[in-house]
């Protein structure tokens, strides 16, 4: 490791000790060395870059300082906050709202950390309320420095033609980014309980981010799956002498035509039974949404899969108005590879897969070529498994 490398990773250790419920988010962030930034940058992908010879002039704590810094601007998603049309402005606003969040931690912000008290205003407030209390012109600190009102990157400054080749090669999706969140929010709400109060100024955006939806989870996955329904079933009209056209009878000649019919879709639900899913707040609840949105759509069987580290139980085609009230078996670890594998084996095969998991184990890095698949993620604790297929966060 190089000298820069073992700094940025001694920043680390600092942050997971006095701040752990962070550590999440910054080993999220996509490190990337360049000296084409003068300090530190994050791009709305989350790659953020740095400078090795500004981190090489730093301590321990002032580099761990930059980054969690950067990881703010990341949860606080300054790249969509329009609190002023000039940039250093907004970025100043920003930097103060962040690092009044951290003034009375173990953080060193050092000689060109701007705070609310060189400009006299209260600790604790947002970035767009330190906007409307700031003075006309206010005066700018230290150009070039992180925490100073001067970051690149998504707090409004930088190069945004070198940033968006970074996000365009590194970036993570905003699946990823969203996911982020809620871990973060869970582990800081975590942290509260054990410590007997939150860490200072984030109460609200825990709450925010782990508020129910607005819309609920169910709405979203029949329009999910109807939209996968429709796209496969698009173009399955074919011509079939196992249906006698009318015109048949209508006709002099006697020749036997054939009719137009539609082949149904064979829809297949996988349920993951691995120790971490639980069977009556979650499984059964989605089993029965599954089975609702499914026979609106005509099907009146499926494919039913029971899979933990292996397959668990052998598929069988089932009514699907029985779904909700099979055994659950299995308990044991995840791999979501083995089902896709049986799947293919089916006949009649599914088209359309619905996975319910909590989406911790190893998938296939490429999406199927025989199935379109819905991941219905369910539990306090979720991550997308793979690149590919939609997504539904089910609520318990």
């Amino acid at each position: 490791m190089s000298n820069v490398d073992i700094r940025m990773e001694d920043a680390r250790v600092y942050i997971a000790t006095h701040a752990p419920y962070f550590l999440d988010a910054v080993l999220s962030l996509i490190p990337y060395e360049t000296k084409e930034v003068g300090t530190f940058a994050v791009t709305p992908g989350m790659v953020m870059a740095y400078n090795p010879d500004y981190v090489l002039g730093l301590t321990d704590k002032q580099v761990a300082t930059r980054i969690w810094h950067e990881v703010h601007h990341v949860l606080r998603e300054s790249f969509t906050r329009e609190i002023c049309t000039d940039h250093d402005t907004r970025n100043l606003c920003q930097d103060l709202a962040i690092n009044s969040s951290g003034k009375d931690g173990p953080w060193d912000f050092g000689p060109d950390g701007v705070l609310p008290a060189r400009y006299g205003l209260p600790e604790g407030l947002t970035a767009e309320e330190y906007f409307a209390l700031l003075p006309p012109s206010p005066q700018q600190p230290v150009k070039n420095g992180v925490c100073s009102g001067s970051c690149g990157g998504i707090a409004g400054n930088g190069d945004k033609e070198f940033e968006a080749k970074l996000d365009a090669k590194l970036s993570r999706s905003t699946m990823d980014k969203e996911l982020l969140k809620k871990q973060v929010a869970h582990n800081i709400r975590e942290h509260g309980r054990k410590a007997g109060k939150m860490p200072a100024g984030w109460e609200e955006w825990v709450e925010a981010i782990l508020a129910p939806p607005k819309i609920s989870w169910a709405t979203k996955f029949r329009n999910v799956y109807r939209d996968n329904f429709s796209k496969i079933s698009a173009g399955r009209d074919d011509y079939s002498l196992s249906r006698i056209s009318k015109r048949t009878y209508a006709m002099e000649d006697g020749a036997i035509r054939p009719s137009l019919i539609q082949y149904a879709v064979e829809v297949g639900i996988i349920l993951d039974t691995s120790a971490s899913m639980d069977v009556e707040k979650q499984i059964r609840p989605a089993l029965r949404e599954a089975r609702g949105v499914i026979l609106q759509s005509g099907c009146d069987k499926v494919w039913f899969m029971q899979i933990d580290a292996a397959l668990g139980v052998q598929p069988k085609r089932v009514s699907t108005r029985d779904l909700a009230a099979l055994n659950i078996n299995g308990r044991g670890g995840t791999d979501f590879r083995p089902a896709f594998e049986a799947a293919k084996k089916l006949k009649p095969q599914p088209r359309l897969l619905i996975y319910c998991t909590d989406g911790i184990g190893p998938a296939p890095e490429k999406k199927p070529k025989d199935f379109e698949t819905i991941w219905c993620l369910m539990g306090e604790y979720v991550q997308v498994p793979a690149t590919w297929g939609k997504v539904i966060y089910v609520e318990s």
